[in-house]
């Protein structure tokens, strides 16, 4: 009976880090970072992830801003009685994904770095360059830069890298492949398909269609977000969506207060 439970603490611990709801309680923070930012810049600025998931708001027009916050507000009551339910620890398990993210957003510079370079000398038509250019930084753009990444969080990894690994698993199992390489081949092309859907997200050439933000494209630029994206789906994958979540929003200010990743290479 012991040994029976101390081999199932490990799976336990492993639930709870991708506990949907645990994760959504840690990332809070950043919702409201960005729901208060986008108030204060007027709407001005928005996130495409975010424009995509409030699609089924628009009809409501001048309400939309105040049911989103409202249904943010439910779901953290939802996601606290299951936690509650589930009896995890949501400050220490906060504090703990706040953390890692910490940690993940100092490595992803110097991977960056690396990634990038080696799809340079891969081709000789790609320079690969950092975007010196920069907004001046101030307390509402921080916001949405740090936020809107937990939107994009949602929609590539916890949404898209999801679909694409039950869709892949499936055809693989019905192609006659065991389960080991269904979920390795899985794996791999939902991670390479949801990293090209969010480097793309960030190009009006792709958006046009939702709305019209977006930056004019840039194969330099797309390949840094596509080896973004990759990193990002394996932090996913090891760490849960809540240090996914944090990573990316923290390296997104870095980057605001003009830190290159060389720097930290």
């Amino acid at each position: 009976m012991t040994k029976k439970q101390g081999a199932a603490a490990p799976e336990e611990a492993e639930s709870t880090r991708h506990s949907l709801s645990a994760a959504y309680l840690a990332m809070l923070p950043m919702f409201v970072a960005y729901e208060l930012a986008v108030r204060e810049l007027g709407g001005e600025r928005r996130n495409s992830a975010e424009v995509l998931l409030g699609l089924w708001l628009s009809p409501l027009g001048p309400w939309v801003d105040g049911i989103r916050g409202g249904l943010l507000g439910a779901f953290a009551f939802v996601a606290l009685y299951r936690c509650r339910k589930q009896a995890i620890r949501v400050r220490e398990f906060a504090a703990r994904i706040w953390l890692e993210g910490l940690v993940a957003a100092l490595t992803l510079g110097p991977a960056l770095v690396g990634l990038t370079s080696l799809a340079a000398s891969w081709t000789d038509h790609l320079d690969v360059t950092w975007d010196s250019s920069r907004a001046q930084p101030g307390l509402a753009l921080a916001g949405f830069v740090f936020g809107g990444a937990v939107y994009e969080e949602l929609v590539f990894r916890i949404g898209l890298h999801g679909l694409l690994f039950w869709t892949f698993v499936r055809a693989a199992r019905m192609c006659g492949a065991g389960d080991r390489v269904g979920r390795w081949s899985g794996e791999t092309l939902a991670l390479l398909g949801s990293s090209l859907c969010f480097a793309a997200f960030h190009f009006s050439r792709f958006t046009h269609w939702l709305w019209d933000g977006g930056a004019q494209f840039s194969s330099a630029q797309f390949a840094w977000l596509f080896c973004a994206g990759l990193l990002l789906g394996v932090v996913y994958r090891w760490r849960g969506p809540g240090v996914a979540a944090l990573a990316h929003g923290l390296f997104n200010l870095a980057l605001l207060v003009g830190i290159d990743p060389e720097v930290l290479a």
